[in-house]
């Protein structure tokens, strides 16, 4: 790492392109410089290049080339602000567990144990040389904490310690933290810059199902693709520094079961008020539809009226009568027609659907016939790649007596050491071969059989 990261004073605007949405006073500024020189003493300015090779080295032995395993580290400085942020923003439940996913060479456990108290950080490293490596770095810290506690009471967070000792409770896993319970997390940190789609999926499906109310998450680069966005609040992103370069920061939190109940209650009022709007909206329009409507008819009812007494007085009535007579002859004249082609398309349908049938029956037949004979010449052909006098000899060894005759199962037994002969094709072949189902077979006959055909 560059050794101008660990000058940088905190929370200055010195580095270009991060961004402040919380502004520090300079008693917590000084804070951060001074536990940075505690953090210094365990991260020099070798250690990350140390651990990218023992990263590479592992992941070439293991043939790990997921882009998802490249190696990372984060600093001291940007991690302080994530928790300062987050405290101020939404408030950290002390009582649960820090969770570091892919916690690398240690540093992000080390910065939680200097800037929030938890009652348990757990750090999961899918890398075995990496998470040796860290426990050595982490123990060493904690070999030395009650020094840094008793002299700097002032500096560290309040902690609660537990039962019969004088330490954080830490605990170092190697393996996947997909597999990991969260049920009582409270923060849960992840480098995720090179995480795949895929990955993020999968984080992301398991923080909504096992996060508890309150617990925040936070990611790089990547936001965590959440399908309940009702349950989640998410604090705008910002930009920091880590080793690699300036990423972003997205900090998500689930949301407390009275957040949610108001949540919901704030979109049911909304949507009632809405719905209201609506409806009054429609009954004003529909009674301005219904008097438009009303006065239409009343015009059209008028003029229909005047129309039918000029209708009915130029009229002749027996021409209606002669009328009605021609229409009553052209219907039943069509209804006739109608009634023959329907009779003939019944019949045709009838015929057409017999022939086919017929056909497909024949077919069917045809090709069950056909199929058949393959199959049989396929049998045949495949005891045909075997040698005659290679199976003569074979059958040979289960005739005991030297009678020529052995049993179906002894035939089946020397079929199936055939590698090329499936287990199917060998109980075809001694159908074949048991004409007379009497359990027995002449193999000299069954030889000269399959191969003369």
């Amino acid at each position: 790492m560059n050794k101008k990261l660990y000058n940088i004073n905190y929370f200055e605007p010195a580095i270009q392109n991060e961004e402040y949405p919380l502004k520090l006073n300079p008693i917590l500024n000084d804070k951060y410089r001074k536990l940075e020189m505690i953090f210094n003493l365990y991260f020099d300015e070798n250690s990350e290049q140390q651990s990218k090779e023992l990263s590479r080295t592992e992941r070439d032995h293991k043939f790990l080339t997921d882009k998802s395993y490249v190696y990372g580290e984060v600093t001291f400085r940007s991690m302080a602000y994530i928790f300062e942020y987050a405290k101020n923003t939404f408030g950290i439940n002390e009582e649960g567990i820090f969770y570091d996913f892919g916690s690398g060479s240690g540093k992000g456990i080390i910065s939680a144990l200097l800037c929030q108290n938890f009652k348990q950080y757990v750090a999961i490293e899918i890398l075995e040389d990496i998470i040796k490596k860290s426990a050595i770095t982490i123990g060493t810290f904690l070999g030395n904490f009650s020094i840094y506690y008793s002299q700097m009471p002032d500096l560290l967070p309040k902690y609660v310690f537990p039962e019969d000792s004088n330490i954080p409770s830490i605990s170092i896993k190697n393996g996947d933290f997909l597999y990991e319970n969260i049920i009582n997390a409270s923060f849960i940190f992840i480098n995720s810059t090179c995480f795949s789609t895929e990955l993020m999926y999968n984080l992301s499906k398991k923080v909504q199902v096992e996060c508890p109310p309150g617990c925040i998450v936070v990611t790089f680069t990547k936001k965590l693709p959440l399908i309940n966005l009702l349950e989640w609040d998410i604090i705008p992103q910002f930009k920091r520094l880590m080793s690699w370069g300036v990423v972003t920061v997205f900090i998500h939190r689930k949301k407390t079961t009275d957040q949610m109940n108001n949540t919901k209650s704030s979109i049911t009022s909304n949507s009632s008020k809405s719905s209201s709007q609506s409806s009054s909206s429609y009954s004003q329009s529909r009674s301005s539809n219904f008097n438009s409507a009303s006065r239409s008819s009343n015009i059209n009812s008028t003029v229909k009226r005047d129309q039918k007494t000029s209708s009915k007085r130029e009229t002749n009535t027996s021409y209606k009568e002669d009328s009605n007579s021609s229409v009553k002859r052209d219907y039943n004249s069509v209804k006739r027609d109608s009634i023959n082609r329907e009779q003939r398309s019944s019949i045709n349908r009838e015929h057409r659907s017999s022939v086919n049938r017929e056909h497909k029956s024949s077919v069917n037949r045809d090709n069950k016939s056909s199929a058949k004979r393959i199959s049989s010449v396929e049998r045949k052909s495949s005891v045909q790649a075997i040698n005659k006098n290679e199976l003569v000899e074979a059958l040979k060894l289960f005739d005991k007596d030297d009678k020529g005759v052995i049993s179906v199962e002894e035939l089946r037994k020397c079929l199936y050491q055939f590698k090329h002969i499936t287990h199917e094709e060998a109980d075809e072949i001694i159908k074949e071969a048991d004409v007379d189902k009497d359990g027995l077979v002449d193999y000299n006959e069954f030889a000269q059989v399959i191969y003369n055909k």
